[in-house]
C-alpha cells in the first residue's frame, strides 16, 4: 500500500478514530501509548506480527525472537501481541536487531524495558507499559506474520500501523482506500471548523456541521 502509507504519514489517529466511529469499526488500540509522552513522531508503516502466549509445554516448537527480528522486512512497524502481560517482550537487545533490519516502529501490547536504550536507538514505541522483568520462562513467542490482536484490535500481517502522541491505529489492507477517504472529509470538516472559529462564527452552527458528518447528512 506504498499510496495509502504515504497518505497516512499525514493523517492523524484521532481522524482515523472519527472514521472508525463513522464506519462501525474498531480501529483504535486500547491502552497503548508512546514511550516518549507527548512524542512529535508519526509514523504508518506496514505491520509485521509477533505473538506470545503463556510458556508451557517445552516440547513445543518455539519461534527465536531474534531470528524473526532478524527477517523483518525494512520500513515495518513490529507489532507484538503478547496479550497485555505485565512482562517486557521489547528490550534493548531485540530492538537494536529490529532496527538495524529497518524496523520504523514498534507497538507493543505488553511492556517494554530499558526505556533509555530505546529512546537512544530512534525505534518509535508505542507500548502498554514499562516493567524491567524480562518475559523469559513466562511467555513464548510461538508466531510470525499471523493474525492477531494488539490492543484489542485485529491486525493482519501487512496492514498500516498509524501512530502518533494520540495513539495507535489500524487501516486494513482491503478497507484502506474506504478509509483513506472518509478520513479526507474528516479532515476537511476540521479544517472548515478551525476556519469557521477564527472568524468569529457561533459554536452551535460549527458542532452543527460537524454533527451533521457524523449523522451522514
Amino acid at each position: 500500500m506504498p499510496d495509502a502509507q504515504e497518505c497516512f504519514a499525514h493523517v492523524p489517529t484521532t481522524a482515523i478514530a472519527d472514521v472508525a466511529v463513522l464506519l462501525g469499526l474498531s480501529l483504535i488500540m486500547e491502552g497503548l501509548q508512546p514511550l516518549e509522552p507527548l512524542t512529535s513522531a508519526h509514523v504508518a508503516a506496514p505491520a509485521t506480527t509477533l505473538r506470545f502466549v503463556p510458556a508451557q509445554d517445552p516440547a513445543r516448537p518455539r519461534v527465536s525472537l531474534y531470528d524473526v527480528l532478524e527477517d523483518i522486512a525494512p520500513g515495518s512497524c513490529l507489532v507484538v501481541a503478547a496479550g497485555g502481560q505485565p512482562l517486557a517482550v521489547l528490550g534493548a537487545n531485540g530492538a537494536r536487531v529490529a532496527a538495524r533490519r529497518g524496523a520504523v516502529s514498534a507497538v507493543v501490547d505488553g511492556a517494554v524495558r530499558d526505556v533509555r536504550a530505546l529512546q537512544a536507538l530512534g525505534l518509535q514505541v508505542w507500548r502498554r507499559s514499562v516493567r524491567p522483568l524480562a518475559y523469559t520462562r513466562r511467555l513464548e513467542c510461538v508466531a510470525r506474520d499471523v493474525p492477531v490482536t494488539c490492543g484489542g484490535v485485529q491486525v493482519a500481517p501487512g496492514d498500516l500501523i498509524v501512530a502518533d502522541a494520540d495513539g495507535v491505529a489500524v487501516v486494513p489492507q482491503g478497507r484502506a482506500a474506504e478509509i483513506r477517504e472518509r478520513a479526507a472529509a474528516v479532515l476537511a470538516m476540521e479544517e472548515a471548523f478551525t476556519q469557521g472559529f477564527h472568524r468569529g462564527e457561533s459554536a452551535k452552527v460549527l458542532v452543527g456541521m460537524k454533527q451533521r458528518l457524523f449523522d451522514g447528512s
